[in-house]
């Protein structure tokens, strides 16, 4: 086994970060112990999944580890496989509120489109980078629901009807923090310019969900 070619293992994880050596500070303990909220225990587990994966593969050097980091996910549904439940949209579940009236919590602000998550995936296998960490944060930029809505209602007049009003929606705390993604760049060609934008991302991603839409209402027929 010794002799064998470094494997290629590819993981995704949704953990938001803002520098790519921060691994965050979370114990087990701290999961379990009831005192956090339902979205910092989601954090966590994705803190604990990678560092276990890096552990593991400390121990195994054959393995050519890479880990993905990219913040909330939206963008268009994969049309070759089946139309997900309203339920089981991921994040794109906060556009489908949008669609619904509902103007959804201010979260992190930060998105990274699906299409950009796969292609830093499809990159990460023709990195040449063997033996070092390969770590990579990726990140589209940054938008909020009130832009969102904005935006929808200018290039979308016919869903005016559907989308929520944006007048109560909180402004963003502060500044927003710098993601560094140069490491993605100089190893997966992941160019900062070149990431789909928050607008495309969104469209495509409405223009999908409304597509989903029918198929959920033939299934109530």
């Amino acid at each position: 086994m010794g002799n064998l070619a470094p494997t290629h293992w590819v993981t995704g994880s949704s953990s938001i970060l803002g520098c790519f050596t921060d691994w965050g500070n979370v114990t087990e303990e701290d999961l379990l112990n009831g005192n956090h909220s339902p979205l910092w225990n989601y954090l966590a587990t994705k803190i604990l999944a990678e560092t276990a994966a890096w552990k593991f593969a400390t121990a195994h050097p054959s393995l050519d580890l890479t880990t993905i980091n990219p913040p909330f996910i939206y963008g268009p549904l994969h049309t070759d496989f089946p139309t997900p439940e309203k339920t089981r949209l991921g994040a794109n579940g906060m556009i489908y509120a949008l669609l619904s009236g509902a103007l959804p919590p201010q979260l992190a602000p930060f998105y990274c489109d699906v299409r950009d998550v796969a292609r830093a995936h499809v990159q990460s296998l023709k990195a040449t980078q063997v033996g070092e960490q390969k770590r990579f944060l990726i990140s589209g930029g940054a938008f909020t629901w009130k832009d969102a809505v904005g935006y929808l209602s200018v290039v979308r007049p016919e869903l005016a009807a559907r989308l929520p009003s944006a007048e109560g929606a909180k402004a963003l705390p502060g500044p927003l923090v710098a993601t560094d993604i140069s490491p993605a760049e100089s190893v997966l060609g992941m160019d900062e310019r070149n990431y789909i934008t928050w607008k495309k991302s969104v469209g495509d991603a409405v223009d999908s969900i409304l597509l989903a839409e029918k198929e959920w209402g033939k299934k109530s027929l």
